[in-house]
């Protein structure tokens, strides 16, 4: 009769180790859970015109939508961790990317922006202006024509001023979200 191999044996520092890489394990997978719920609060809190520039599944969309028409705090609790069940199907990792660039703009606009934006406008009327709000839609059409349209009729005197105020508002609009009006 053949001998059986003998299985290795034990020691307590590999007990250790693999108790140790569990818990790791645990503990990066609890906290990948929390980032995706905290993902999932701010997906829920966000008005629609953000949420259509997150380009966010369809599936994804109907989820967040329907837990914020919910009022009841237990209820909306379960719809948060629907939510959150769902990013963790979608790659959270672009999405939280393009929040991050909506919410904090002034990581992807440079104060040379401004004046690119400006210089654009100005020699290209409407269809710059156009461009603009597609790049930032929560910018004031309207407002942005006017400022325009004063720079491009300002005096020489009344130039310096009139481009002071459009530099203002696109920068307003490029590194605040457009939300602050002067």
């Amino acid at each position: 009769m053949p001998k059986r191999p003998r299985e290795p044996v034990e020691t307590e520092t590999q007990e250790e180790d693999d108790l140790r890489s569990r818990t790791d394990r645990r503990l990066e997978q609890k906290q990948a859970e929390e980032d995706l719920m905290q993902l999932a609060k701010k997906l829920v809190e966000l008005g629609d015109r953000t949420l259509d520039r997150l380009a966010l599944s369809e599936q994804l969309r109907s989820t967040i939508d329907a837990a914020r028409r919910i009022e009841n705090p237990s209820a909306r609790n379960r719809a948060l961790r629907r939510v959150r069940i769902d990013l963790r199907g979608a790659d959270a990792a672009p999405i939280r990317e393009r929040l991050q660039a909506i919410q904090d703009p002034s990581r992807t606009w440079t104060p040379s922006a401004v004046d690119h934006w400006q210089s654009r406008m100005i020699s290209g009327g409407d269809a710059e202006i156009d461009e603009f709000v597609r790049a930032c839609p929560d910018a004031d059409r309207q407002r942005l024509r006017q400022l325009v349209r004063n720079a491009g009729k300002a005096t020489d005197a009344e130039r310096p001023e009139r481009l002071r105020a459009l530099s203002k508002a696109l920068r307003e609009y490029l590194h605040h979200g457009g939300t602050s009006r002067s």
